[in-house]
């Protein structure tokens, strides 16, 4: 009695232990979240990842071998769903180290270029931690800024590595427009290191300044350029665009 007895509280206590342990294991399964953003990457006077929507989930940079602090989609999550976007079947756990390479926060190689000349905006602002340090506001990374449904994410690569002196530009105005009819826009813009003295996405367009001299172009969803023949913008930034006749209808940038 007493050998079966204790059999029967040694095999409850075996019960007990297995079924905190399958408790335990399923908490810690993270749950795989997901966010459409636009994506859009640029460098060398081209884009690298043309402007699109994109569903990117939570556990993209984790797939690839890299980590972020985000409880949700990231930053590095979707800066690796461009290198998806870009090198499509080359690109993939074993490789990916020939393409991107980051460190806590640090991106030192991206798009196959080895550079820290690098950086991203979270829709069209450079985004921080809502704390200021000796020169501006203390940014985030790629892998503590979190990203959510509606978001834009531009990556970029300095084309001016000794001053920095890019520019983020904005183009305003006629924005929906029919066939063979013609759209007036304005563009402004501003150096994008600006952006960290600036606390909000706002504040940084509010910095612009108009842009002269701009020629315009289209961009498709492959990413190739067609410039708009004859059309600048005056000192205040104003252009006119004729929209040809034969033009398909749809969205373009």
């Amino acid at each position: 009695m007493t050998k079966k007895f204790l059999a029967l509280i040694l095999a409850l206590c075996i019960s007990v232990i297995l079924g905190m342990f399958s408790l335990t294991a399923a908490a810690d399964i993270p749950e795989v979240k997901s966010a459409d953003v636009v994506l859009v990457a640029q460098g060398y006077g081209g884009f690298l990842a043309a402007p699109q929507t994109v569903t990117v989930s939570s556990d993209t940079a984790e797939n690839y071998g890299y980590s972020d602090s985000v409880d949700g989609v990231s930053v590095l999550d979707a800066l690796v769903k461009t290198h998806e976007l870009v090198f499509g079947g080359d690109f993939t756990p074993e490789t990916a180290p020939v393409y991107l390479t980051e460190s806590s926060g640090y991106v030192s190689k991206l798009y196959g270029v080895e550079t820290y000349a690098n950086g991203f905006l979270l829709n069209g602002g450079i985004p921080n931690d809502g704390t200021q340090g000796d020169y501006g506001y203390n940014g985030t990374t790629v892998e503590t800024q979190e990203v959510v449904d509606g978001d834009k994410v531009d990556f970029y690569i300095f084309g001016d590595t000794t001053f920095y002196s890019d520019i983020y530009t904005w183009i305003d105005g006629d924005l929906e427009v029919a066939q063979g009819g013609s759209a007036e826009v304005t563009v402004t813009g501003a150096m994008v290191l600006m952006g960290s003295s600036c606390g909000t996405p706002a504040d940084f367009k509010d910095s612009a300044e108009p842009a002269e001299g701009v020629s315009l172009a289209w961009v498709d969803d492959n990413g190739a350029v067609t410039e708009i023949d004859g059309v600048y913008t005056d000192e205040d930034g104003k252009a006119v665009i004729q929209i040809p006749y034969d033009m398909e209808t749809g969205t373009y940038y």
